[in-house]
Protein backbone atom coordinates (compact mmCIF):
# COMPACT_ATOMS: atom_id res chain seq x y z
CA UNK A 1 0.00 0.00 0.00
CA UNK A 2 1.16 3.58 -0.66
CA UNK A 3 1.64 5.86 2.29
CA UNK A 4 -0.70 6.08 5.28
CA UNK A 5 -4.17 4.87 5.96
CA UNK A 6 -3.30 1.70 7.80
CA UNK A 7 -5.54 -1.15 8.85
CA UNK A 8 -6.01 0.34 12.33
CA UNK A 9 -8.39 2.95 10.96
CA UNK A 10 -12.06 2.66 11.91
CA UNK A 11 -14.31 0.57 9.65
CA UNK A 12 -17.72 1.51 11.05
CA UNK A 13 -17.67 4.89 9.31
CA UNK A 14 -17.18 3.21 5.94
CA UNK A 15 -20.19 0.95 6.43
CA UNK A 16 -22.43 3.76 7.69
CA UNK A 17 -21.53 6.03 4.77
CA UNK A 18 -22.24 3.21 2.33
CA UNK A 19 -25.59 2.42 3.94
CA UNK A 20 -26.78 6.05 3.97
CA UNK A 21 -25.92 6.55 0.28
CA UNK A 22 -27.60 3.33 -0.83
CA UNK A 23 -30.76 4.10 1.15
CA UNK A 24 -31.01 7.66 -0.20
CA UNK A 25 -30.51 6.57 -3.82
CA UNK A 26 -33.01 3.73 -3.42
CA UNK A 27 -35.55 6.25 -2.14
CA UNK A 28 -34.90 8.51 -5.13
CA UNK A 29 -35.65 5.62 -7.48
CA UNK A 30 -38.76 4.62 -5.52
CA UNK A 31 -39.89 8.24 -5.81
CA UNK A 32 -39.86 7.90 -9.60
CA UNK A 33 -36.60 9.66 -10.43
CA UNK A 34 -35.92 7.06 -13.11
CA UNK A 35 -38.51 8.98 -15.17
CA UNK A 36 -36.50 12.17 -15.05
CA UNK A 37 -34.80 13.55 -18.16
CA UNK A 38 -33.72 10.75 -20.53
CA UNK A 39 -34.97 7.94 -18.30
CA UNK A 40 -38.56 8.16 -19.51
CA UNK A 41 -37.46 8.00 -23.14
CA UNK A 42 -35.13 5.04 -22.50
CA UNK A 43 -37.98 3.10 -20.86
CA UNK A 44 -40.28 3.94 -23.76
CA UNK A 45 -37.72 2.88 -26.37
CA UNK A 46 -36.81 -0.39 -24.64
CA UNK A 47 -40.50 -1.23 -24.27
CA UNK A 48 -41.20 -0.45 -27.91
CA UNK A 49 -38.20 -2.17 -29.51
CA UNK A 50 -37.36 -4.89 -26.97
CA UNK A 51 -33.67 -4.17 -27.41
CA UNK A 52 -30.94 -1.93 -26.05
CA UNK A 53 -31.48 1.74 -26.74
CA UNK A 54 -28.03 2.90 -27.77
CA UNK A 55 -27.15 6.58 -28.16
CA UNK A 56 -23.59 7.64 -28.98
CA UNK A 57 -20.82 5.10 -29.68
CA UNK A 58 -18.73 6.42 -26.78
CA UNK A 59 -21.53 5.59 -24.30
CA UNK A 60 -22.61 2.16 -25.47
CA UNK A 61 -20.98 0.15 -22.68
CA UNK A 62 -22.74 2.24 -20.02
CA UNK A 63 -26.05 1.70 -21.80
CA UNK A 64 -25.46 -2.06 -21.97
CA UNK A 65 -24.69 -2.02 -18.25
CA UNK A 66 -27.73 -0.10 -17.05
CA UNK A 67 -30.28 -1.58 -19.50
CA UNK A 68 -29.30 -5.24 -19.16
CA UNK A 69 -32.10 -6.44 -16.88
CA UNK A 70 -35.04 -4.73 -18.63
CA UNK A 71 -33.81 -5.79 -22.09
CA UNK A 72 -33.34 -9.44 -21.07
CA UNK A 73 -36.79 -9.35 -19.49
CA UNK A 74 -38.36 -7.79 -22.59
CA UNK A 75 -36.76 -10.42 -24.85
CA UNK A 76 -37.69 -13.46 -22.79
CA UNK A 77 -41.16 -12.78 -21.37
CA UNK A 78 -44.48 -11.12 -22.04
CA UNK A 79 -44.21 -7.87 -20.17
CA UNK A 80 -45.83 -4.57 -19.41
CA UNK A 81 -44.08 -1.25 -19.19
CA UNK A 82 -44.67 -0.93 -15.43
CA UNK A 83 -42.68 -4.06 -14.65
CA UNK A 84 -40.01 -3.08 -17.13
CA UNK A 85 -39.64 0.23 -15.33
CA UNK A 86 -39.16 -1.58 -12.00
CA UNK A 87 -36.45 -3.77 -13.55
CA UNK A 88 -34.77 -0.68 -14.97
CA UNK A 89 -34.76 0.92 -11.52
CA UNK A 90 -33.37 -2.29 -10.02
CA UNK A 91 -30.65 -2.44 -12.68
CA UNK A 92 -29.54 1.13 -12.00
CA UNK A 93 -29.55 0.54 -8.24
CA UNK A 94 -27.55 -2.69 -8.56
CA UNK A 95 -24.80 -0.83 -10.41
CA UNK A 96 -24.38 1.52 -7.46
CA UNK A 97 -24.75 -1.33 -4.95
CA UNK A 98 -22.02 -3.43 -6.59
CA UNK A 99 -19.78 -0.37 -6.91
CA UNK A 100 -20.17 0.57 -3.24
CA UNK A 101 -19.78 -2.98 -1.91
CA UNK A 102 -16.73 -3.65 -4.07
CA UNK A 103 -15.17 -0.34 -3.01
CA UNK A 104 -15.78 -1.14 0.66
CA UNK A 105 -14.12 -4.52 0.11
CA UNK A 106 -11.09 -2.91 -1.51
CA UNK A 107 -10.79 -0.18 1.12
CA UNK A 108 -11.00 -2.49 4.12
CA UNK A 109 -10.70 -0.18 7.11
CA UNK A 110 -9.03 2.65 5.20
CA UNK A 111 -11.50 5.47 5.61
CA UNK A 112 -9.55 7.92 3.44
CA UNK A 113 -10.21 6.11 0.20
CA UNK A 114 -13.89 5.42 0.65
CA UNK A 115 -14.67 8.78 2.27
CA UNK A 116 -13.64 10.75 -0.80
CA UNK A 117 -15.71 8.42 -3.00
CA UNK A 118 -18.67 8.78 -0.63
CA UNK A 119 -18.46 12.58 -0.71
CA UNK A 120 -18.19 12.46 -4.49
CA UNK A 121 -21.31 10.30 -4.66
CA UNK A 122 -23.18 12.71 -2.37
CA UNK A 123 -22.21 15.71 -4.47
CA UNK A 124 -22.45 14.28 -8.00
CA UNK A 125 -25.02 11.48 -7.68
CA UNK A 126 -27.51 13.30 -5.45
CA UNK A 127 -27.04 16.57 -7.34
CA UNK A 128 -27.80 15.01 -10.74
CA UNK A 129 -30.34 12.34 -9.78
CA UNK A 130 -32.94 13.88 -12.10
CA UNK A 131 -31.07 11.79 -14.64
CA UNK A 132 -30.51 8.81 -12.34
CA UNK A 133 -29.83 6.43 -15.22
CA UNK A 134 -27.35 8.73 -16.93
CA UNK A 135 -24.19 7.39 -18.49
CA UNK A 136 -22.18 9.82 -16.39
CA UNK A 137 -23.56 8.08 -13.29
CA UNK A 138 -22.40 4.71 -14.63
CA UNK A 139 -18.96 6.19 -15.24
CA UNK A 140 -18.89 7.40 -11.63
CA UNK A 141 -19.88 3.97 -10.29
CA UNK A 142 -17.15 2.23 -12.30
CA UNK A 143 -14.21 4.61 -12.26
CA UNK A 144 -13.93 5.06 -8.50
CA UNK A 145 -13.52 1.35 -7.65
CA UNK A 146 -10.81 1.14 -10.33
CA UNK A 147 -8.98 4.07 -8.72
CA UNK A 148 -9.37 2.53 -5.28
CA UNK A 149 -7.88 -0.73 -6.56
CA UNK A 150 -4.95 1.13 -8.12
CA UNK A 151 -4.25 2.92 -4.83
CA UNK A 152 -4.78 -0.15 -2.66
CA UNK A 153 -4.35 -3.25 -4.86
CA UNK A 154 -4.88 -6.81 -3.78
CA UNK A 155 -3.45 -10.09 -5.09
CA UNK A 156 -6.93 -11.60 -5.18
CA UNK A 157 -7.74 -12.54 -8.77
CA UNK A 158 -11.46 -12.00 -8.26
CA UNK A 159 -10.77 -8.39 -7.27
CA UNK A 160 -8.42 -8.02 -10.21
CA UNK A 161 -10.90 -9.49 -12.66
CA UNK A 162 -13.75 -7.27 -11.47
CA UNK A 163 -11.46 -4.25 -11.75
CA UNK A 164 -10.65 -5.10 -15.37
CA UNK A 165 -14.36 -5.50 -16.17
CA UNK A 166 -15.12 -2.14 -14.55
CA UNK A 167 -12.30 -0.47 -16.48
CA UNK A 168 -13.48 -1.92 -19.81
CA UNK A 169 -17.05 -0.69 -19.29
CA UNK A 170 -15.85 2.71 -18.05
CA UNK A 171 -13.71 3.13 -21.18
CA UNK A 172 -16.85 3.57 -23.29
CA UNK A 173 -19.29 4.99 -20.77
CA UNK A 174 -19.18 8.76 -21.13
CA UNK A 175 -17.05 11.25 -23.03
CA UNK A 176 -16.87 13.55 -20.03
CA UNK A 177 -15.20 10.77 -18.05
CA UNK A 178 -11.90 11.22 -19.86
CA UNK A 179 -10.57 13.44 -17.08
CA UNK A 180 -11.30 10.86 -14.39
CA UNK A 181 -9.83 8.05 -16.50
CA UNK A 182 -6.73 10.16 -17.17
CA UNK A 183 -6.18 10.58 -13.42
CA UNK A 184 -6.52 6.83 -12.87
CA UNK A 185 -4.18 6.17 -15.81
CA UNK A 186 -1.48 8.39 -14.32
CA UNK A 187 -1.92 6.71 -10.92
CA UNK A 188 -1.63 3.24 -12.48
CA UNK A 189 1.46 4.20 -14.49
CA UNK A 190 2.98 5.72 -11.36
CA UNK A 191 2.46 2.47 -9.49
CA UNK A 192 4.11 0.54 -12.30
CA UNK A 193 7.16 2.80 -12.14
CA UNK A 194 7.46 3.21 -8.37
CA UNK A 195 6.37 -0.26 -7.32
CA UNK A 196 7.24 -2.67 -10.17
CA UNK A 197 5.20 -5.86 -10.14
CA UNK A 198 7.38 -8.81 -9.02
CA UNK A 199 6.11 -11.49 -11.44
CA UNK A 200 5.47 -11.59 -15.15
CA UNK A 201 1.74 -12.24 -14.67
CA UNK A 202 1.49 -9.25 -12.35
CA UNK A 203 3.31 -7.07 -14.86
CA UNK A 204 1.03 -8.30 -17.64
CA UNK A 205 -2.03 -7.50 -15.52
CA UNK A 206 -0.94 -3.94 -14.82
CA UNK A 207 0.05 -3.42 -18.44
CA UNK A 208 -3.43 -4.57 -19.50
CA UNK A 209 -5.11 -2.23 -17.02
CA UNK A 210 -3.00 0.71 -18.20
CA UNK A 211 -3.82 -0.10 -21.85
CA UNK A 212 -7.57 -0.16 -21.12
CA UNK A 213 -7.43 3.15 -19.26
CA UNK A 214 -5.41 4.69 -22.08
CA UNK A 215 -8.04 3.58 -24.58
CA UNK A 216 -10.72 5.10 -22.38
CA UNK A 217 -8.97 8.47 -22.40
CA UNK A 218 -8.55 8.32 -26.19
CA UNK A 219 -12.22 7.39 -26.67
CA UNK A 220 -13.27 10.30 -24.46
CA UNK A 221 -11.11 12.76 -26.36
CA UNK A 222 -12.46 11.47 -29.64
CA UNK A 223 -16.03 11.87 -28.41
CA UNK A 224 -15.36 15.41 -27.19
CA UNK A 225 -13.71 16.46 -30.46
CA UNK A 226 -16.32 14.71 -32.60
CA UNK A 227 -19.59 15.11 -30.67
CA UNK A 228 -22.60 13.14 -31.90
CA UNK A 229 -24.71 16.23 -31.30
CA UNK A 230 -22.92 19.61 -31.43
CA UNK A 231 -25.90 21.30 -29.77
CA UNK A 232 -25.68 18.89 -26.84
CA UNK A 233 -21.96 19.60 -26.54
CA UNK A 234 -22.61 23.34 -26.50
CA UNK A 235 -25.15 22.81 -23.75
CA UNK A 236 -22.59 20.79 -21.78
CA UNK A 237 -19.94 23.52 -21.91
CA UNK A 238 -22.41 26.37 -21.37
CA UNK A 239 -23.74 24.86 -18.13
CA UNK A 240 -20.42 23.68 -16.65
CA UNK A 241 -20.60 26.22 -13.81
CA UNK A 242 -24.33 25.89 -13.11
CA UNK A 243 -24.16 22.95 -10.64
CA UNK A 244 -21.47 24.72 -8.62
CA UNK A 245 -24.17 27.04 -7.28
CA UNK A 246 -26.08 24.15 -5.72
CA UNK A 247 -26.10 24.12 -1.90
CA UNK A 248 -25.20 20.43 -1.98
CA UNK A 249 -22.11 21.02 -4.12
CA UNK A 250 -21.09 24.03 -2.01
CA UNK A 251 -21.46 22.02 1.20
CA UNK A 252 -19.51 19.15 -0.33
CA UNK A 253 -16.63 21.38 -1.34
CA UNK A 254 -16.55 22.97 2.11
CA UNK A 255 -16.48 19.59 3.80
CA UNK A 256 -13.88 18.18 1.44
CA UNK A 257 -11.54 21.11 2.05
CA UNK A 258 -11.99 20.87 5.82
CA UNK A 259 -11.59 17.10 5.81
CA UNK A 260 -8.26 17.33 4.01
CA UNK A 261 -7.04 20.13 6.27
CA UNK A 262 -8.07 18.29 9.45
CA UNK A 263 -6.24 15.16 8.28
CA UNK A 264 -3.09 17.07 7.33
CA UNK A 265 -2.77 18.98 10.60
CA UNK A 266 -4.40 16.25 12.75
CA UNK A 267 -7.00 18.65 14.12
CA UNK A 268 -10.25 17.36 15.59
CA UNK A 269 -11.46 20.93 16.00
CA UNK A 270 -11.19 21.59 12.26
CA UNK A 271 -13.05 18.35 11.51
CA UNK A 272 -15.87 19.30 13.87
CA UNK A 273 -16.02 22.90 12.61
CA UNK A 274 -16.12 21.69 9.00
CA UNK A 275 -19.06 19.43 9.71
CA UNK A 276 -20.90 22.27 11.46
CA UNK A 277 -20.28 24.68 8.58
CA UNK A 278 -21.15 22.30 5.74
CA UNK A 279 -24.03 20.86 7.75
CA UNK A 280 -25.42 24.36 8.31
CA UNK A 281 -25.52 24.90 4.55
CA UNK A 282 -27.47 21.67 4.08
CA UNK A 283 -29.85 22.31 6.99
CA UNK A 284 -30.58 25.79 5.63
CA UNK A 285 -31.16 24.35 2.15
CA UNK A 286 -33.57 21.73 3.50
CA UNK A 287 -35.59 24.20 5.57
CA UNK A 288 -35.61 26.80 2.77
CA UNK A 289 -36.48 24.25 0.09
CA UNK A 290 -33.34 25.16 -1.88
CA UNK A 291 -33.20 22.04 -4.02
CA UNK A 292 -31.82 21.76 -7.56
CA UNK A 293 -34.30 22.13 -10.37
CA UNK A 294 -34.30 19.89 -13.44
CA UNK A 295 -31.85 22.02 -15.40
CA UNK A 296 -29.38 22.48 -12.56
CA UNK A 297 -29.56 18.78 -11.83
CA UNK A 298 -29.14 17.80 -15.48
CA UNK A 299 -26.06 20.02 -15.69
CA UNK A 300 -24.56 17.91 -12.90
CA UNK A 301 -23.22 15.68 -15.68
CA UNK A 302 -20.50 18.29 -16.21
CA UNK A 303 -19.10 17.48 -12.75
CA UNK A 304 -17.59 14.29 -14.22
CA UNK A 305 -15.17 16.50 -16.11
CA UNK A 306 -14.55 19.13 -13.43
CA UNK A 307 -15.13 18.00 -9.86
CA UNK A 308 -14.66 14.22 -10.12
CA UNK A 309 -11.05 14.34 -11.42
CA UNK A 310 -10.21 16.92 -8.74
CA UNK A 311 -11.60 14.70 -5.99
CA UNK A 312 -9.68 11.74 -7.38
CA UNK A 313 -6.50 13.78 -7.11
CA UNK A 314 -7.42 14.50 -3.49
CA UNK A 315 -7.81 10.76 -2.85
CA UNK A 316 -4.37 10.11 -4.35
CA UNK A 317 -2.82 12.85 -2.23
CA UNK A 318 -4.43 11.57 0.95
CA UNK A 319 -3.24 8.01 0.42
CA UNK A 320 0.32 9.10 -0.32
CA UNK A 321 0.65 11.28 2.78
CA UNK A 322 1.22 9.63 6.20
CA UNK A 323 -2.17 10.61 7.58
CA UNK A 324 -4.37 9.07 10.25
CA UNK A 325 -8.11 9.26 10.90
CA UNK A 326 -9.34 9.27 14.49
CA UNK A 327 -12.87 8.82 15.76
CA UNK A 328 -13.84 12.52 15.55
CA UNK A 329 -12.78 12.84 11.91
CA UNK A 330 -14.50 9.54 11.14
CA UNK A 331 -17.74 10.71 12.75
CA UNK A 332 -17.58 14.01 10.87
CA UNK A 333 -17.49 12.08 7.58
CA UNK A 334 -20.46 9.97 8.63
CA UNK A 335 -22.29 13.12 9.72
CA UNK A 336 -21.81 14.84 6.37
CA UNK A 337 -22.93 11.81 4.36
CA UNK A 338 -25.97 11.46 6.60
CA UNK A 339 -26.94 15.12 6.13
CA UNK A 340 -26.38 14.91 2.37
CA UNK A 341 -28.56 11.80 2.27
CA UNK A 342 -31.30 13.56 4.24
CA UNK A 343 -31.05 16.47 1.80
CA UNK A 344 -31.52 14.05 -1.10
CA UNK A 345 -34.54 12.40 0.53
CA UNK A 346 -36.09 15.78 1.37
CA UNK A 347 -35.65 16.95 -2.22
CA UNK A 348 -37.93 14.17 -3.45
CA UNK A 349 -41.08 15.71 -1.93
CA UNK A 350 -41.49 18.35 -4.63
CA UNK A 351 -40.72 15.81 -7.33
CA UNK A 352 -43.36 13.38 -6.08
CA UNK A 353 -45.96 16.12 -5.75
CA UNK A 354 -45.33 17.34 -9.30
CA UNK A 355 -45.43 13.81 -10.69
CA UNK A 356 -48.81 13.22 -9.05
CA UNK A 357 -50.10 16.59 -10.28
CA UNK A 358 -49.10 15.70 -13.83
CA UNK A 359 -50.79 12.31 -13.54
CA UNK A 360 -53.97 13.97 -12.25
CA UNK A 361 -53.98 16.56 -15.03
CA UNK A 362 -53.52 13.85 -17.66
CA UNK A 363 -56.48 11.95 -16.21
CA UNK A 364 -58.66 15.07 -16.32
CA UNK A 365 -57.69 16.11 -19.87
CA UNK A 366 -58.37 14.85 -23.37
CA UNK A 367 -56.32 15.34 -26.48
CA UNK A 368 -53.25 17.52 -26.75
CA UNK A 369 -52.45 19.70 -23.74
CA UNK A 370 -50.43 22.83 -24.42
CA UNK A 371 -47.52 23.41 -22.08
CA UNK A 372 -48.98 26.76 -20.98
CA UNK A 373 -52.02 24.94 -19.55
CA UNK A 374 -49.98 22.78 -17.17
CA UNK A 375 -50.92 23.64 -13.60
CA UNK A 376 -48.04 21.71 -11.99
CA UNK A 377 -44.60 23.29 -11.85
CA UNK A 378 -43.35 20.82 -14.42
CA UNK A 379 -40.61 23.06 -15.78
CA UNK A 380 -38.93 22.99 -12.37
CA UNK A 381 -38.70 19.21 -12.25
CA UNK A 382 -38.78 17.97 -15.84
CA UNK A 383 -36.84 19.07 -18.93
CA UNK A 384 -39.42 20.00 -21.54
CA UNK A 385 -38.62 17.11 -23.89
CA UNK A 386 -39.67 14.60 -21.20
CA UNK A 387 -43.32 15.66 -21.07
CA UNK A 388 -44.80 13.84 -24.11
CA UNK A 389 -43.06 10.62 -23.11
CA UNK A 390 -44.18 10.98 -19.51
CA UNK A 391 -47.72 11.48 -20.74
CA UNK A 392 -47.65 8.03 -22.31
CA UNK A 393 -45.95 6.30 -19.39
CA UNK A 394 -48.08 7.82 -16.62
CA UNK A 395 -51.37 6.60 -18.12
CA UNK A 396 -52.14 2.93 -17.66
CA UNK A 397 -54.24 1.21 -20.31
CA UNK A 398 -55.38 4.12 -22.42
CA UNK A 399 -53.60 7.34 -23.34
CA UNK A 400 -56.25 10.06 -23.22
CA UNK A 401 -54.02 13.14 -23.31
CA UNK A 402 -50.47 14.16 -24.15
CA UNK A 403 -48.67 17.22 -22.81
CA UNK A 404 -46.83 19.07 -25.58
CA UNK A 405 -43.43 20.72 -25.37
CA UNK A 406 -43.40 24.52 -25.74
CA UNK A 407 -43.89 25.58 -29.40
CA UNK A 408 -40.37 26.98 -29.78
CA UNK A 409 -38.59 24.00 -28.20
CA UNK A 410 -36.20 22.43 -30.75
CA UNK A 411 -36.34 18.70 -29.89
CA UNK A 412 -38.51 15.92 -28.48
CA UNK A 413 -38.16 12.11 -28.56
CA UNK A 414 -41.21 11.62 -30.80
CA UNK A 415 -43.79 13.71 -32.64
CA UNK A 416 -47.04 13.25 -30.66
CA UNK A 417 -49.10 14.42 -33.66
CA UNK A 418 -47.72 11.62 -35.83
CA UNK A 419 -46.47 8.80 -33.61
CA UNK A 420 -48.32 6.75 -31.00
CA UNK A 421 -45.79 4.70 -29.00
CA UNK A 422 -46.57 1.36 -27.32
CA UNK A 423 -49.73 0.66 -29.28
CA UNK A 424 -49.20 -3.03 -28.47
CA UNK A 425 -49.73 -2.20 -24.79
CA UNK A 426 -51.91 0.91 -24.72
CA UNK A 427 -54.93 2.26 -26.55
CA UNK A 428 -55.19 5.90 -27.63
CA UNK A 429 -58.17 8.20 -27.28
CA UNK A 430 -60.05 9.36 -30.35
CA UNK A 431 -58.88 12.89 -29.55
CA UNK A 432 -55.34 11.64 -30.23
CA UNK A 433 -56.36 10.01 -33.53
CA UNK A 434 -56.47 6.64 -31.82
CA UNK A 435 -59.00 3.82 -31.83
CA UNK A 436 -60.67 5.10 -28.67
CA UNK A 437 -60.74 3.98 -25.07
CA UNK A 438 -63.17 1.41 -23.74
Amino acid sequence: MIGGGGKDQPELGVYLCAAFILIAFAYALISGKILGADGANYILQISATKQFFLVGWHRHFAQYANQFLPVVFALTTDFDVKLLRVLYELNVFLLLFVSVIFSVRLCGGKLYLFTVYAICLCVVLFQSDYIAMGEHQVLLFLAWPVLIFVLSPTANWLDRSVTIVFAVIAARSYEGGMGALAVILVAAMGRLVLFPAPGKYDRAYWALLVAILFCGVVFGLHGALNPRDPTNMLGFTATALLPLSSPLVIAGLIFMAGFVLSAVVSSRAIAAATLVLSGSVLVWAITAGAFPDAWQSFSGRTLTLTLVPAMMLVAIGLIILPLRVDRVVSLSCVGFVLLASVYSVASQAGWQATLEALRHQLEQSRGYVEFARIQARADQFFPYWTLPTLSVLLQDDCVRSIILVPPDYPWQPFDPYVERPLTDQKRYDLALAGEGCV
